[in-house]
């Protein structure tokens, strides 16, 4: 693959976003399509690409990321198919670089989005597949696997990422007694901390060396789920 240098995503791209916000239409985007070609997908795959070498060196192995949209980068077109919107766009950029057997959107992550107001830089499994929920729900009953668990979301380090999200059932799911001492975390469907940033932190290579370090203060988790969901 060719070597790929980030140094930022420059204000034109901010503010190409920020225009689609308010004219969301194929004719408006088609007439500034290289804007987005040059300063946010160019950019992007730069992004991608050097964080994913980062992040591999030691610790996601395995991780994949492909600097190609549909692969690590999100599409900027919108599914209209089925929901009450039909806006054609997108007024965000997103990639995602994962790592695990399965399908990428039910395996470890680490996410990465901005549209033209904020930076969102997140990691986990946003929603388990069937026997990913089962291995979860599994590795939570077993003493050590699940005290690990503990450890990693109640250390200092991990603070700034509390609290952790993703969708919950209402009760504790059969099976487990309602005052089990995980019993919050047994109702997780999905699993995943998110950070937001300014928008200014997209304008230098810095946003490289903070979505690195951010990534790696996440890492304890996603080294469990990796673990866990294999």
């Amino acid at each position: 693959m060719e070597e790929l240098i980030f140094t930022g995503f420059g204000k034109e791209g901010i503010e190409f976003l920020a225009g689609l916000e308010r004219n969301n239409n194929k004719r408006w985007f088609d007439k500034r399509k290289p804007i987005y070609q040059r300063a946010l997908l160019e950019p992007m795959q730069a992004f991608v690409y050097e964080l994913g070498l980062k992040l591999s060196r030691d610790l996601a192995p395995d991780l994949v990321f492909e600097p190609r949209v549909n692969r690590s980068i999100y599409r900027i077109y919108r599914d209209t198919r089925f929901g009450a919107d039909k806006s054609p766009y997108k007024t965000h950029m997103a990639a995602i670089l994962w790592e695990g057997s399965g399908e990428k959107f039910y395996v470890p992550d680490f996410y990465f989005q901005f549209d033209a107001h904020d930076v969102l830089l997140g990691g986990g499994v946003y929603r388990f597949s069937p026997q990913g929920l089962k291995d979860f729900r599994g590795a939570l009953a077993d003493d050590d696997l699940g005290r690990r668990l503990d450890k990693i979301v109640t250390a200092h380090k991990f603070r700034p990422f509390l609290p952790l999200q993703g969708e919950q059932l209402k009760r504790v799911p059969p099976g487990y007694a309602a005052d089990h001492p995980r019993a919050e975390l047994l109702r997780h469907k999905g699993l995943y901390v998110m950070q937001e940033r300014p928008i200014s932190l997209l304008y230098t290579r810095r946003c490289l060396d903070e979505a690195e370090r951010i990534y790696r203060a996440m890492g304890d988790l996603h080294v469990w789920l990796r673990d866990v969901l294999g």
